[in-house]
């Protein structure tokens, strides 16, 4: 009779810990990739590097005369940015726009590097060679 009592007794308070866990557990879920919604006003095609990234520099090295507008933004290993040249001669409406969407990236936690980013479209990681020449080129 002891040994039924003792049980009931943790079935009991594994179940009140289990209440109180989800009580106190944050209601804040991460967006999911297709739950973020992006709209670049701008006709650049915007590429999110990161400093001493092997597939950045795939990428960069093959947009590197691409004929399509774009600009890579790099994250240093300092945690700033570092803009190229096309970025620094937009208006400043289509940089404070790019920013913006960035940002929403980023508040996602969901970054892999690279990132290219174009009007509503995103797209995480190394793209595929004939991807990249329909987008850049």
């Amino acid at each position: 009779m002891k040994y039924i009592t003792c049980v009931i007794v943790v079935i009991i308070t594994l179940f009140i810990t289990y209440k109180l866990n989800l009580l106190f557990e944050p209601k804040i879920k991460p967006p999911k990739k297709d739950e973020i919604s992006l709209n670049i006003k701008s006709d650049y095609i915007v590429v999110l590097s990161q400093e001493n990234c092997p597939y950045c520099k795939i990428l960069e090295e093959r947009i590197k005369d691409a004929k399509g507008k774009h600009t890579v933004i790099t994250l240093t290993n300092s945690g700033t940015f570092k803009y190229d040249n096309y970025y620094t001669d937009m208006e400043i409406h289509e940089r404070e726009d790019i920013i913006n969407e960035v940002k929403k990236i980023f508040d996602t936690g969901m970054v892999y590097f690279p990132v290219i980013l174009y009007k509503t479209k995103i797209i995480n990681g190394l793209p595929k060679p004939e991807e990249i020449d329909d987008l850049f080129n």
